[in-house]
């Protein structure tokens, strides 16, 4: 009786392990043909992963976004016991920043934070405003690499969004696979506005 429960448990782990690798695999074929019929319809470029496992490439997608460069791809942040899968845009900027720019969607410790004397920055724009924390130790650098096309497009993206600009790069990073068409429009947008406004700031 023990060997045939032990047997039954080993089955059991077995047909999880096989379930659990199946899902994996059918959301990687979703999320491959997703983005590979996004680059299509938006005439980018499409690179599927490559190399050995230890070190392969991400799937990525690259090309022009209203006259600027853009990459995206997705990258695996690992703690140990879990592992977490983030989407990420980035762009080359016209011209370096001369300071670190970050902008974060707004949440309920925002606001606390900001009460307790952590600054922000007002762009004027209340709809980016009250979506977004605005930082830098350089605020005339921040509205400047933020003008009115880039919050235009930063504010349609429906997803909680880093956006990072330091030095010669724009980078915008949120969590898990993204297969959203409007998502990848609107921040592969945002990154090519921000690249163009870098220009003047």
């Amino acid at each position: 009786m023990p060997w045939l429960a032990v047997g039954l448990l080993v089955s059991f782990l077995a047909i999880v392990l096989v379930t659990a690798i199946r899902y994996a695999n059918h959301r990687h074929e979703i999320f491959r043909n997703a983005w590979r019929d996004y680059a299509s319809s938006r005439g980018l470029t499409w690179n599927a992963s490559a190399g050995p496992w230890y070190r392969r490439s991400s799937h990525a997608i690259e090309g022009s976004v209203d006259g600027e460069p853009v990459r995206v791809d997705t990258y695996v942040v690992s703690t140990g016991k879990s592992t977490t899968i983030f989407t990420r845009v980035r762009a080359n900027l016209a011209r370096p920043s001369p300071a670190k720019v970050v902008a974060t969607r707004r949440n309920f410790l925002t606001g606390i934070a900001e009460k307790l004397g952590r600054r922000t920055i007002a762009t004027g724009d209340s709809g980016f405003d009250a979506l977004y924390a605005l930082r830098s130790k350089e605020p005339a650098t921040a509205l400047a690499l933020f003008d009115e096309r880039a919050r235009v497009e930063a504010r349609k993206i429906g997803r909680r969004v880093s956006i990072l600009v330091k030095q010669g790069e724009v980078k915008l990073t949120w969590h898990g696979m993204e297969t959203d068409p409007s998502v990848l429009d609107a921040t592969c947008g945002t990154a090519s506005a921000i690249a163009r406004a870098s220009a003047n700031a």
